[in-house]
């Protein structure tokens, strides 16, 4: 199916939803998958779950050429932020800025 994204004239691909594509246990290698039929590829975050995605890329045997990686912030501030993403932690987002930035 996701050939059939090129024939359609897609030139490019964002992972996102309500869900956390950065979760799903075989993201890098949808990524790479991705990247080999020809599609760019991005992923919007929420941004909770940077460390297990590193950790992901960190053990991957291959890694995507490019990836586009957006986050979704709730708020600005951690009392904003935390009311608008129930069970999400400011400092954990500004951890997982940290860690993407330095990988």
């Amino acid at each position: 199916m996701t050939e059939d994204l090129k024939k359609w004239g897609m030139n490019a691909v964002m992972l996102h939803n309500v869900n956390e594509p950065i979760l799903h246990s075989r993201i890098v290698e949808i990524l790479c998958h991705l990247e080999d039929i020809g599609l760019e590829t991005a992923i919007s975050s929420n941004g909770q779950s940077v460390k297990g995605f590193i950790k992901k890329l960190s053990e991957s045997k291959r890694l995507p050429k490019k990836l586009t990686f957006r986050y979704s912030i709730d708020g600005g501030i951690p009392e904003v932020y935390e009311e608008m993403r129930r069970g999400g932690g400011f400092q954990n987002l500004l951890e997982g800025l940290r860690l993407m930035g330095d990988f």
